[in-house]
């Protein structure tokens, strides 16, 4: 019989970090990898260098080549004029909280090294689809090949969908008339030449926004990867009753694509392939649901991430963590009833994980309601931008103040600027 103490189902990154953490400290730990989960997710991964450090302390001298983040930029835009605000600075590179960007693909398979190196067994190729319950205790899974595994604790790693998610009775459809819909493309390009695009330094990242444009391109995200650039579209439910579709985000990405400055930074840069995700916009986030008896969820199985959190996948590595932190503790009691299970749920309760998905919610709420905010204030902003750089007969000072009014005129008054503007602070 295949029995073991730690038992992961689902290889990506919140299954391979909870893994390896827990067969580092001596436990007996198999993966049940269904092959193709981190191809259907983002391709990008976004994570503080102090995390990595954390959990991985040993083996980051191998972790694949990326860039750290030292250039934010919010960019507003409006047909093919763009107005930017832009930090960089070359010290964010060597701070505590420095952010490195990765090929999720080129990470995941690491991490899969990682936990082969620290003794975790990995199968391949192996879809859990129902579990083994013994007088309401979760006590292992059968697979799609009639194969069963049991563990003394099982963590669900999969995407929400997992049809062992939905055997457990979890909600596992997402409500369309309320989901997003992410499309994500890689572009591969030559280090120098992203070096000289983005005027950066080798191993220097950089990460932007793109808030507004026609259509339904809402948010656009860019990030600099080692040797490619990846982008991110949303389109979001604005409120019009119409559900977003695949063909929405894709229309999005192609909008992305060819706004300025996007176009020329990935000016005969070959395309990796694209990949679409139906995203829920408010998933349930009530935290008793993630642990039972003799089971954990974890990652996109707990449905603990913001839609708008594009480039985090802290969520999934500190969720892993915990896991197998929970798994260690039932290992030493051989116990896995709620009491024991129940430390994983006090973990991310601690944690700021649940704090800024929250705090994510709140954000999107505030833009779903106020479409206002993706059309009109990139049009008004870059209208401002561009009269009050314009050179004529008339003084400066009047041209100012004559794009000041425009600009209050556009978004309905100064009254309106100062309430969107402390209702978006207000949020974080």
């Amino acid at each position: 019989m295949n029995e073991y103490d730690f038992l992961v189902v689902g290889g990506g990154i919140a299954g391979l970090s909870a893994a390896y953490t827990a067969a580092k400290a001596g436990i007996k730990t198999l993966v049940l990898d269904e092959g193709d989960f981190a191809l259907r997710t983002s391709q990008l991964c976004v994570v503080r260098k102090q995390l990595l450090e954390q959990i991985f302390a040993d083996a980051l001298k191998n972790l694949p080549v990326g860039r750290t983040v030292v250039e934010r930029k919010l960019v507003f835009a409006q047909g093919e004029n763009i107005f930017e605000i832009r930090r960089k600075h070359s010290k964010m590179q060597t701070a505590e909280n420095a952010l490195i960007t990765l090929k999720r693909a080129d990470f995941v398979d690491w991490l899969r090294k990682q936990a082969i190196d620290a003794g975790v067994e990995i199968q391949t190729n192996v879809k859990a689809i129902e579990p083994i319950l013994e007088a309401a205790n979760f006590v292992g899974v059968h697979t799609h090949s009639s194969q069963e595994y049991r563990a003394l604790l099982t963590v669900i790693a999969t995407d929400a969908n997992s049809p062992v998610l939905e055997a457990l009775g979890l909600p596992t459809a997402i409500e369309r008339e309320k989901s997003a819909v992410l499309a994500s493309e890689i572009f591969t390009l030559a280090q120098d030449d992203i070096n000289h695009r983005f005027n950066l330094s080798s191993k220097q990242g950089s990460a932007q926004i793109f808030v507004g444009a026609a259509g339904e391109l809402v948010l656009g995200y860019l990030h600099t990867l080692s040797d490619s650039i990846a982008l991110t579209a949303i389109a979001l439910p604005l409120g019009d009753g119409r559900q977003m579709t695949e063909d929405d985000a894709l229309e999005a990405l192609a909008k992305l694509k060819s706004c300025e400055p996007v176009s020329t930074f990935i000016d005969e840069a070959k395309s990796e392939g694209t990949v679409v995700e139906i995203k829920d916009c408010f998933p349930d986030r009530d935290l008793k649901r993630v642990y039972g008896q003799g089971v954990i969820l974890a990652g996109n199985a707990a449905n603990i991430k913001s839609v708008l959190q594009i480039e985090d996948c802290e969520t999934e590595l500190l969720s892993g963590k915990f896991a197998s932190e929970t798994a260690i503790e039932c290992a030493k009691a051989r116990r896995a009833d709620k009491k024991f299970s129940g430390f994983y749920y006090q973990k991310l309760k601690e944690s700021f994980l649940l704090k800024d998905a929250k705090a994510y919610d709140s954000l999107l709420t505030y833009l779903l309601g106020n479409p206002q905010i993706f059309t009109v204030y990139p049009a008004a902003i870059v209208d401002f931008s561009a009269y009050s750089m314009q050179r004529d007969e008339s003084p400066l000072k009047k041209r100012n103040k004559k794009a000041r009014e425009n600009l209050f005129y556009d978004i309905g008054g100064f009254y309106n600027i100062i309430k969107d503007f402390w209702a978006l602070r207000s949020r974080f």
